[in-house]
């Protein structure tokens, strides 16, 4: 007797499942989400005007939620519960190319504005309370000392696990940053004039720096895979929990922010706080000991794309040990090179948001969806046919990845995700670059 369910209930093949419930999931997703972009969301609530910041701040949660929910439902129907190779199965060598360059960019990305975060941070805590060790006010000395002092000895574990320890640390902090800040911004709103603008004046770059705060992507089927009973519609109830969680987190953040110091805003909020305000210097060392920790969670997904793309690292083998310590240095004082001469944190926040993000969240899930559910081949084999020679006839070719049945809202907001995507990355990239280039 034939089966009850429709083709789109029919569930496929799931990965091992996991142990972990949906309000676990979900908070380790949000723990995932909620990082250093945080500390840009006000100055890009800013350039974006205020009504509109918030509006377009939800919007991007919005859409970055659609999107991991799409990316496992893509990853289901296909049977396969990795990004990197759900790209090169849908989209062939030339997807998961640009996947990896877009991961590559955006963890070194990251990385740098870790630097960047500390050479602002240390330098005023030394001068404020061991004004006698003149040497660590200096950015460049201050940024290269820790770096080397508690940074470097962490990047040449082959994996994380053994990181857990201090991951739980960094964890712990960033709640007490956060309230910190929340609590002590707006004793100085009275030092500012607040206009509560409608629209600004780089909305596309504002929108990369919101893209930078939410980007998840990277890490949706590691988290899928934990989850107890991994149907679609449990990720989806755990995806819109941490999703909405880090939005009402963001906007909060972003709207006090604000609310604090209006157009004076900077793209690191700390930097508009005063030197002796001691609540805000708790907050900054936390600051620091979480960019010592998270640096080298960030810098493993650079280094493991880098050793896939030189083929350093295959299914079947893994790098030397020459090979690993080779693409640990250079990868470290690319950071490095790039972190200590620039100084504009909103800047690199615009750029890999732009550039990055918005591939990592937009368009390569919303390509594989179509690849998977649209049947992107076959669109490009019927195209392109007049064009080549012997071509057989279409009767002969099997074009479809997939006979599931779609969604037709989902395959008009996967529409606009791709869209939106294309938009951002263009628009955020060269808006940041023409900034870049006028000096701004």
């Amino acid at each position: 007797m034939k089966d009850a369910k429709t083709d789109l209930e029919v569930e496929v093949e799931s990965p091992t499942e996991g142990s972990t419930s949906i309000s676990g999931v979900a908070f380790n997703v949000l723990n995932t989400i909620i990082g250093s972009g945080i500390l840009g969301l006000p100055y890009a609530v800013k350039q974006a005007g205020f009504v509109t910041g918030l509006i377009v701040l939800a919007f991007v949660g919005v859409l970055t939620d659609f999107s991991l929910r799409m990316l496992v439902k893509s990853g289901r129907q296909a049977g396969i519960y990795h990004y990197s190779m759900l790209a090169n199965s849908t989209l062939g060598k030339v997807g998961s190319f640009f996947l990896n360059i877009f991961i590559l960019f955006n963890g070194l990305g990251i990385a740098i504005s870790y630097l960047i975060i500390i050479g602002d941070t240390l330098p005023l805590l030394a001068a404020q309370y061991v004004p006698g060790f003149g040497v660590l006010q200096n950015r460049i000395f201050g940024i290269v000392m820790c770096s080397i002092i508690f940074i470097f000895p962490l990047l040449f574990f082959r994996t994380l696990a053994p990181l857990a320890k201090f991951s739980a640390i960094s964890i712990g902090c960033l709640p007490v940053i956060c309230i910190i800040v929340a609590i002590r911004a707006p004793s100085y709103a009275k030092d500012y004039e607040i206009k509560y603008t409608v629209f600004g004046d780089n909305i596309f770059p504002a929108i990369g720096v919101m893209s930078f705060a939410y980007v998840v992507s990277h890490s949706t089927f590691l988290n899928y895979c934990t989850l107890k009973n991994p149907t679609q519609k449990r990720w989806s109830i755990a995806s819109m929990a941490a999703v909405g969680g880090s939005a009402v987190i963001y906007l909060a953040f972003s709207a006090i922010g604000f609310a604090s110091f209006g157009n004076s805003l900077d793209s690191n909020v700390f930097t508009n706080f005063p030197r002796d305000d001691i609540a805000i210097n708790v907050a900054r060392l936390c600051l620091i000991i979480t960019m010592f920790l998270t640096y080298p969670c960030v810098f493993y997904s650079a280094r493991m794309v880098t050793n896939i793309m030189l083929r350093f690292e295959t299914e079947t083998k893994t790098p030397t040990k020459m090979q690993h310590i080779l693409v640990n240095v250079g990868l470290f004082l690319v950071t490095l090179a790039i972190g200590l001469p620039v100084k504009n944190l909103g800047t690199v926040y615009q750029l890999i948001g732009a550039l990055c993000a918005s591939g990592i969240s937009y368009i390569i899930p919303a390509l594989i969806y179509m690849s998977v559910f649209w049947d992107l081949k076959g669109i490009w084999l019927r195209a392109t046919r007049v064009f080549r020679k012997n071509a057989p006839d279409l009767a002969s070719e099997r074009f479809c990845f997939t006979k599931a049945k779609t969604n037709w809202l989902e395959d008009l907001g996967i529409a606009f995700l791709l869209v939106f995507g294309i938009v951002a990355l263009a628009a955020g990239t060269g808006g940041t670059i023409a900034q870049i280039v006028q000096g701004n």
